[in-house]
């Protein structure tokens, strides 16, 4: 795939909630909150279902985030592209910073792509987000005592042959006592929850809180959701209130 854009950069503002006074205690991240993609990347009929998926958003993740910053006054920001796109969580140099297939399936957009439309990509819609988290962080330290960064995610229950029994895990590395104080807030509502899985930010697996808060000296996580408490609204609705109660805990 050649790009076909003629070089041409249309960069993809991420989302910034909370407004310019928000000073709550958390600064949120939500770095797969959508499946969409930009209308200068051709999509094939047999791409579309896989939007649906796990494999373009983190389904859920961008409720909880939302409901966090009305409910604590923290500011946030919101990736608006999918992670089939280019990942914001991933280093670029990861095999998977740009996703070829998954489950069998070869996305036609992400085939073969000359170094051109990689490097547009990186400058449309990755850079674009990590300025803006960098740049958010710094408008929220002005305010007020450093935030405590959050990144929301979310899984899947099942992944090849893997089932997995954690409803929540709390990823983290160097911040181990604000990681086991949301592991025992999660498991107070209820929640299965688990230490660095899913995937474990002791082994590299949480790139964005990591880069933004250790270049802004700040206490980082990431919480990752299973898919399944989310499945209807009512279920959903239940599952935000729960994990944003356990959240606050850490700063009430």
């Amino acid at each position: 795939m050649g790009g076909g854009n003629n070089g041409v950069v249309h960069e993809a503002a991420p989302t910034y909630l909370g407004g310019p006074k928000a000073k709550g205690p958390f600064f949120l991240t939500c770095e797969h909150a959508s499946n969409h993609i930009p209308d200068e990347i051709p999509v094939t009929p047999l791409d579309r279902p896989w939007l649906d998926t796990h494999w373009a958003w983190d389904q859920g993740a961008a409720l909880v985030v939302r409901a966090l910053v009305e409910q604590t006054r923290s500011p946030a920001v919101l990736a608006t592209t999918s992670r089939l796109v280019c990942d914001p969580n991933r280093v670029i140099q990861h095999e998977n910073w740009i996703r070829r297939e998954m489950e069998g399936h070869t996305l036609s957009f992400n085939v073969d792509l000359v170094e051109a439309e990689r490097e547009r990509r990186r400058l449309a819609y990755y850079e674009p987000y990590h300025a803006a988290v960098d740049q958010g962080i710094r408008a929220r330290m002005e305010l007020g005592p450093p935030p405590l960064l959050l990144a929301i995610h979310s899984f899947t229950q099942r992944y090849g042959d893997e089932d997995r029994w954690m409803e929540m895990g709390v990823i983290f590395d160097e911040c181990v006592p604000e990681a086991h104080a949301l592991r025992d807030a999660l498991v107070m509502e209820g929640f299965a929850t688990a230490l660095n899985a899913p995937y474990s930010g002791a082994l590299g697996q949480m790139y964005s809180p990591r880069r933004h808060g250790r270049a802004h000296a700040l206490r980082y996580l990431e919480l990752e959701m299973r898919h399944d408490l989310f499945l209807d609204e009512a279920t959903t609705a239940r599952t935000v209130e729960r994990v944003t109660r356990a959240i606050r805990t850490l700063v009430d």
